[in-house]
């Protein structure tokens, strides 16, 4: 920033502008990159063009603010709060839906005197991957691999004991002893495979298959995968359907994968002792649609709300897969899906997110 402190009144650059405030101020303005100058309290005294529009506000509303307001929105203590922290320093930040990289600049003037900072604001691209994300991504790949092997393992044992089961099950009426025993071996087992089929869906690219689905059928396998993370988190799920026949059109694996991602990323904001409420319905002003909906109810009793949680589904220009726990590829899956994707909000539970799903091939395109 020292080239901010040599434009004096004879500076060639300044004499192209009436005051050198102008010409820092045009030249600011043309960097692509957000920038917002303040005092050394930490109080706005500029900002240009680029960081109202990364920060959704206007330089009224920014102006009075300081960098506790603009860029530690999460409580976190900002190093400027008691005077100028470290001369030079790098954050990343999540604000506004964005993945930002603020670097803080101090400011000096003429007697090399502290006299505010600089921040430079710059948002990271979806394909700048950090090393920890790299790291994610391969485990997850390499978790892949292991359950399809683990799958196709156990599948043999299974079909084994499924078989004597079944086997030995014909020979016995329902009264006789070891019937009840037997029954529940051969339902255990079938529950396994078709638990690992499902799973094994997941690594599965989509095949472009599309039938009439009950979407509670939908719903309820997705739960059973969801299921042990729920009754970690502590949140209990209550389904409710409003309609007779709540057909969709659509891929069944794929569509349970994204119902998977909905209630996994519901479950995890909504907080111990809370409940996921699930209402399957229609729309009247959107005919030709099944609508899914998730609501939040917190252990309190108030309603969530889901506007930040799904911000990934709400806004087609956030591609960011680091949004939530496989919200991109949920979004995909929903697109190719031709979904409707909006809020929904009752007085009684909250802001809810509301998946439009197509009832047939006519509305399955655009």
């Amino acid at each position: 920033m020292r080239m901010i402190n040599n434009l004096d009144e004879q500076s060639p650059l300044v004499r192209l502008f009436d005051s050198p405030e102008t010409a820092i101020s045009t030249i600011l303005s043309a960097v692509s990159g957000g920038i917002s100058i303040h005092g050394t309290d930490g109080r706005v005294l500029w900002v240009n063009k680029r960081l109202c529009d990364v920060l959704g506000k206007t330089r009224e509303e920014l102006s009075s603010l300081n960098c506790q307001d603009l860029f530690h929105p999460d409580g976190e203590l900002c190093s400027h709060t008691n005077g100028l922290g470290p001369p030079d320093t790098s954050i990343e930040r999540r604000i506004n839906n964005r993945h930002l990289l603020i670097q803080s600049h101090a400011i000096f003037d003429q007697a090399r005197v502290p006299c505010g900072f600089a921040q430079i604001v710059n948002e990271i691209p979806y394909n700048s991957r950090t090393h920890e994300q790299a790291i994610a991504h391969e485990r997850l790949v390499t978790l892949g691999m292991l359950l399809s092997g683990v799958a196709h393992d156990v599948g043999t044992p299974l079909n084994v004991i499924s078989g004597y089961a079944e086997f030995l099950l014909m020979r016995k009426s329902a009264t006789d002893s070891g019937f009840k025993e037997l029954t529940a071996i051969l339902e255990q087992t079938r529950r396994i495979s078709a638990t690992f089929a499902r799973a094994l869906d997941f690594g599965r690219p989509p095949k472009l298959e599309r039938h009439s689905l009950d979407i509670r059928q939908i719903v309820s396998e997705a739960l059973e995968l969801v299921s042990h993370h729920l009754r970690k988190l502590d949140v209990k799920v209550e389904i409710t359907c409003e309609i007779a026949a709540p057909l969709v059109y659509g891929e069944a694996p794929q569509l349970r994968q994204a119902v998977f991602i909905l209630c996994l990323n519901a479950g995890q904001v909504i907080g111990p002792g809370g409940k996921l409420r699930i209402v399957v319905g229609e729309v009247a002003e959107t005919p030709g649609f099944v609508a899914l909906t998730l609501f939040g109810i917190r252990s309190g009793g108030k309603g969530h709300d889901f506007s930040d949680t799904f911000a990934t589904l709400l806004n087609p220009h956030i591609t960011d897969e680091a949004l939530g726990s496989g919200l991109y590829l949920a979004k995909t899956i929903l697109d190719q899906a031709n979904a409707q994707i909006r809020m929904s909000k009752r007085s009684d539970l909250g802001a809810g997110i509301a998946v439009l799903l197509p009832i047939s091939a006519e509305f399955a395109v655009s």
